[in-house]
């Protein structure tokens, strides 16, 4: 049996027993339709002086078991024996061994009490189980429905397939049960399986719809000692309320701390967890989307989370093949920082914050004149970087490829110095590494205007210019933004639109507003298209393809942030096969508006790129098996792979040489290229957009 080590700093606290979001019905105008029963009411618990107090073992066996804690693969890899790729309904039988996982986390939040002898779960086991291989690792997703009768989304299979992942979702778990049922069945069905199953704790995930993904949301932040990321599903919750948030409908009095708010009998302050990897699913149709919008904004963007939005057509509760792939494609990727600059060492050239980038890295300038200095600004004293007057432009050193599946995720803070910089135009580009003038370059280029529309442009190898986006800003200067006296921040004044706050803890409201620094910046690009995400109400949206690119508003005019989202293959075929391959770099400019007034100097606060950085992790779980037409291979994929290098030699111990290659999106090859009755041993390694190599698979065997 596997042990679940327990988590240093658990987040104790009493939720809510109820949900508002219905349960899916077959009519899509109900589906759509937002639930009348809008409030949620924390139910009164009975308090206990020590909340995590141990549960005794009896509730959830008939008797102990004197089983050792098994920490090698099971002799029975299929102790359940389902047919792999095929889904299930059964019960799972109770945990052998409670004391082998802690039990005693939330205990007034987890029903720990429930019989698995009778629970009963949908399951499915990856179409490439292999019940004869004890050395496999799986993953799993645990998930809960938001009515009662779960079915199996079939529209996931070829992802979880693809990855190797187990499927289980419990019975009974809808809308209407209370949440320490539906969090404590999702928990206890996943640690049975981890019981059961050889899983991989690095991989073992949270879902739902709807209501479910917002219990699950609540279960991946108690339990995150289990759980390693969370895939909401047109549903979530954070730990924080969100001062001024207002649900469409509702009384301009109510601040609405209940929709986004985790329910807590006391309401103590708790931290969004950073490590813990969060992909947020909506539709355009989801008539949740502007809730899921904010908390993806203000709930983790602000706070510095792992998180992703994937938005994509469709209503509230419809099962969307692509969004689910891509967040799986996102919990997998590895979380690098390749560019993580906050100015703070007055050194240009340099950069000493943490993360990937190595010393004596930083920014190198290219044109006009740049340096990083402390600025006095509202009070306060903050390290920026300064592009002094028109043409200046600065290129970061550290270079990343974009185009694997994840992509990357640049946020950055860009302001003018003073509110009369009106003639401004601030430039984020992304281009090959090395070349000249940025603007007429291939890549993404992000032109942040404040005398003229903004604009987000294509460039392509041909050097043809794309227009997907451009808009202007509503409202007043960053630098003239009015105060008022809510959520005061000592020193500094705040800012009343509740664009501008941090998601902090702050489960009242009080003191949760960041000094504002500027125009926050969230640009996500990968092989598919491009996210832009910032926090200024914007006017005159206008897009060059109808459809492609979405502004995200709500009926009743709330300020949300402005999400502009495009496809490649909406603006041209193979773009981003046609963009040179290689390295890339960030690139920030300061230029006019109009030539005949100065442009001012360009400020940026703050730079922080994710990606892949390096090259892609080794592939996983290579097999080797004898068929008729030779050996045939087969391996987990990996991100960022472009490609697939498959490797032979006589033996285990090498040499190993070239003997075929495989695309990205594959995981088998077949070698028939050997001789009958002679052993030989293979391994795999997988190829990044830009050439970059991975470590080589664990070696398989066969004799053909």
């Amino acid at each position: 049996m596997r042990t679940i080590a327990r988590c240093a700093a658990l987040l104790c606290v009493g939720f809510i027993t109820a949900c508002d979001d219905a349960p899916p019905a077959p009519d899509a105008a109900v589906i759509d339709a937002p639930s009348p029963d809008d409030a949620l009411v924390d139910v009164a618990l009975p308090d206990v002086a020590v909340v995590d107090a141990a549960l005794p073992d009896v509730a959830l066996v008939d008797a102990p078991s004197t089983d050792v804690v098994r920490d090698a693969p099971p002799i029975d890899v299929n102790p359940l024996g389902l047919a792999p790729g095929v889904s299930v309904t059964r019960a799972l039988g109770p945990i052998a061994r409670p004391s082998a996982f802690d039990l005693r986390v939330a205990t007034r939040d987890l029903d720990y009490g429930l019989n698995l002898a009778t629970e009963t779960y949908t399951v499915r086991l990856p179409a490439r189980f292999d019940p004869t291989d004890a050395t496999r690792r799986y993953g799993i997703v645990t998930y809960i429905d938001a009515g009662d009768a779960h079915v199996f989304p079939a529209s996931y299979a070829a992802s979880l397939d693809a990855r190797d992942i187990i499927w289980i979702g419990a019975q009974g778990v809808g809308n209407a049960q209370p949440f320490p049922r539906r969090m404590g069945a999702a928990l206890l069905g996943a640690l049975r399986m981890i019981e059961l199953y050889p899983i991989d704790p690095a991989r073992v995930y949270v879902s739902g719809l709807s209501g479910g993904s917002r219990a699950a949301s609540v279960l991946g932040y108690l339990r995150q000692d289990v759980f390693r990321g969370f895939i909401g599903r047109v549903g979530a919750y954070v730990p924080a309320a969100i001062p001024g948030w207002q649900t469409a409908g509702t009384s301009a009095a109510d601040l609405d701390a209940n929709y986004e708010l985790i329910g807590t009998a006391a309401s103590p302050a708790v931290a969004l967890p950073v490590h813990f990897r969060t992909a947020l699913m909506t539709q355009y149709g989801d008539f949740r989307r502007a809730e899921n919008t904010a908390i993806y904004r203000y709930g983790h963007l602000n706070h510095g989370n792992t998180v992703r939005l994937i938005t994509r057509p469709g209503g509230h509760s419809d099962e969307v093949a692509s969004s689910f792939e891509d967040a799986l494609a996102f919990l997998y990727a590895p979380a690098v920082d390749v560019v993580w600059d906050r100015f703070e060492d007055a050194d240009l050239n340099a950069n000493a914050d943490p993360g990937r980038t190595a010393a004596g890295t930083g920014f190198v300038t290219r044109r006009g004149t740049a340096r990083e200095e402390r600025y006095a600004y509202n009070g306060a004293s903050m390290g920026v970087l300064r592009l002094a007057g028109d043409g200046a432009e600065v290129e970061a050193r550290e270079t990343f490829s974009w185009r694997d599946a994840a992509g990357i995720t640049l946020d950055a803070r860009l302001r003018a110095e003073t509110a009369a910089g009106r003639n401004q135009r601030i430039g984020m580009h992304i281009v090959p590494a090395g070349t000249a003038p940025a603007d007429t370059e291939p890549g993404v280029h992000v032109y942040w205007g404040y005398g003229a529309p903004s604009r987000i442009e294509l460039v392509g190898a041909d050097r043809a210019r794309h227009t997907l986006a451009t808009w202007t800003f509503a409202g007043p200067h960053p630098m003239n933004m009015a105060t008022s006296a809510m959520s005061p921040q000592a020193g500094e004044g705040t800012v009343p639109e509740k664009t501008f706050w941090n998601a902090a803890a702050a489960p009242d409201a009080a003191g949760a507003t960041l000094r504002f620094r500027g125009e926050d910046v969230r640009l996500v690009l990968g092989s598919v298209g491009f996210q832009l995400t910032f926090n200024r109400p914007a006017s005159g949206l206008t897009t060059q393809y109808a459809g492609s690119v979405v502004l995200q508003s709500t009926a009743d005019g709330e300020e949300l942030p402005l999400v502009l989202q495009g496809f490649w293959s909406s603006v041209e075929t193979a773009t981003v096969a046609g963009l040179p391959a290689g390295r890339w770099r960030v690139v920030f400019t300061n230029a006019s508006v109009s030539a005949g007034s100065p442009a001012g100097d360009a400020l940026v606060d703050e730079v922080h790129l994710v990606g892949s950085g390096s090259a892609p992790a080794a592939p996983p779980a290579l097999r080797a098996m004898a068929t008729t037409g030779g050996v045939a291979l087969t391996w987990a994929e990996v991100s960022g792979a472009a490609s697939y290098r498959v490797l032979r030699a006589a033996s285990a111990a090498g040499p190993f040489a070239t003997v075929g290659s495989a695309p990205g999106y594959a995981s088998t090859y077949t070698d028939a290229t050997v001789a009958a009755g002679s052993a030989y041993a293979w391994r795999v390694v997988a190829v990044g957009d830009d050439g970059v190599v991975s470590a080589p698979s664990p070696v398989a065997t066969a004799t053909p």
